[in-house]
């Protein structure tokens, strides 16, 4: 005679494929019927199902579950300790020792609505333990947080389903919760930045070690079916409800290895850099990126923007994303006489050079980034071989400039009016000596310098007689001189 029984685990692989509320299903009562031998009398039977059901209900009273003992079964049921062993043994015949805890955890699965409070204690200890530690807790974190011996935990409070997603019910039954806690993420961002000696907005390397979240949470917080989508999505979305908070802060994604890798190899091998200005938060103008793009293919080219006023957050993605741009905030020595600046100047700035001619030694050629064309010639004693020109790029964003106030007001319209879609071109033209970040000099390369200016007519800007637009390139030829 063969005799069939339940195992945990095959009991909880049949409940796994029902549709959940919590973390148990909610079938009516006594669904989880145990198979029994068919010696088994129909008596026995019902009250095996009466002793899993007076566990349910003792439980039901409780504030805190227990998995009773077989003596403290037997007080529960008004039961002799022998017929209660008798009956436990009934489902458990395999086993060498009676386990009271896998007795109360099949009580569980057969009247489940007697435990729905334990399901929401759970999900609140759950919760709570995520808040305060800034990371989701394991099963025995979850433990330690609701009071109970590993024993009952695994009986009553464990998730039935051993791939319960544990955020996802959280997220559907407490999203006013889940809500709090984001809301600490982005309280911890913003103290990480101020706490930042550069005020930089760490990427996700340095901020999960600032709030000890470690490698193997890191899925469960920012990720596809995590707490936050992602990382960058996180920090987009604080920077726009805060973004005082951020005004003045660099973007560490902005300066990693890679990316510093990529603006090195270009400064060195392109035979063209332009130079252009973008502003945080406003658009770059679509017809002259794409522009842009065509002049880089046809002239082996790259572009260098650098941010207005070094306000990096809140660039256009476009910049950040094509590999023909490259973000500069650091200052770069193209030449021993020629300099590309990162000083920080206003994008209403009428005369954005102001104060500027004394900036760098004499015969010390200034570029800085900033939307308004200017250019300014300083006399030297030398000025055939160590030239003193100070000069603007103009810009690749929009000039969406607005002021609440009167001045502002008056102050955005006189920018608006100066803005310039325009870029500054350096062409190289002489040996290939490596432009070096910050302090390295290169003694034999030297460059030419030339603005564009795009036509929004014409979707396009001229350059050495030839007109380049999104669609490709042709002829342009001097019309008058």
């Amino acid at each position: 005679m063969t005799t069939h029984t339940y195992s945990i685990l095959s009991l909880v692989a049949l409940l796994s494929l029902l549709p959940t509320t919590g973390f148990a299903s909610t079938p009516s009562k006594g669904f989880c019927e145990i198979a029994f031998s068919p010696s088994v009398s129909q008596e026995d039977r019902s009250q095996v199902t009466a002793l899993l059901e007076a566990i349910a209900k003792h439980n039901k009273k409780r504030a805190v579950a227990e998995a009773p003992t077989l003596e403290q079964l037997a007080e529960i049921a008004s039961l002799d300790l022998d017929e209660v062993r008798r009956l436990v043994r009934l489902v458990q015949p395999e086993a060498e020792r009676l386990d009271s805890a896998q007795f109360a955890h099949q009580s569980r699965l057969a009247f489940p609505e007697a435990y729905e409070k334990f399901d929401k204690k759970l999900i609140d200890a759950y919760l709570k333990k995520f808040k305060t530690q800034l990371a989701p807790p394991t099963l025995d974190e979850l433990q330690k947080e609701l009071g109970v011996s590993r024993r009952v935990f695994d009986a009553i409070y464990r998730p039935l389903d051993p791939e319960a997603n544990l955020l996802e019910i959280a997220r559907e039954t407490q999203p006013d919760a889940i809500e709090s806690i984001k809301k600490k993420f982005a309280d911890k961002l913003k103290a990480v930045v101020r706490s930042s000696g550069i005020a930089a907005i760490p990427s996700l390397e340095r901020f999960a070690p600032e709030i000890g979240l470690s490698p193997r949470r890191l899925s469960v917080v920012f990720g596809p079916n995590g707490l936050l989508e992602s990382f960058e999505a996180f920090k987009s979305h604080v920077i726009a409800q805060t973004p005082s908070a951020f005004s003045q802060a660099v973007d560490e994604s902005l300066i990693t290895p890679e990316r510093m890798e990529a603006l090195r190899e270009a400064l060195e091998t392109k035979d063209r850099l332009v130079f252009v200005a973008a502003i945080a938060g406003d658009p770059v103008n679509e017809d002259f990126f794409q522009a842009l793009k065509t002049y880089c293919k046809e002239n082996n080219a790259a572009v260098i923007v650098g941010p207005v006023n070094m306000q990096s957050v809140g660039l256009d993605s476009k910049l950040l994303e094509d590999p023909d741009f490259h973000i500069a905030l650091n200052s770069i020595r193209l030449t021993r006489y020629q300099k590309v600046s990162n000083i920080k100047i206003l994008a209403k700035q009428v005369i954005p050079i102001t104060g500027l001619d004394n900036h760098e030694r004499r015969g010390q050629s200034l570029i800085v980034f900033h939307p308004r064309l200017y250019a300014k010639t300083i006399a030297t004693a030398e000025n055939e071989h160590e030239p003193h020109i100070i000069t603007t790029t103009g810009a690749i964003t929009e000039g969406h400039y607005m002021g609440g106030k009167y001045v502002r007001q008056r102050t955005a319209e006189l920018a608006r009016h100066r803005h310039a879609l325009a870029a500054l071109v350096l062409e190289r033209t002489s040996s290939r000596e490596a432009a070096e970040l910050d302090l390295g000099v290169s003694q034999l390369t030297e460059y030419r310098s030339r603005h564009i200016e795009f036509i929004p007519e014409q979707g396009g800007f001229a350059d050495l007689g030839k007109f380049y637009t999104a669609s490709g390139v042709e002829g342009h030829g001097v019309r008058a001189l």
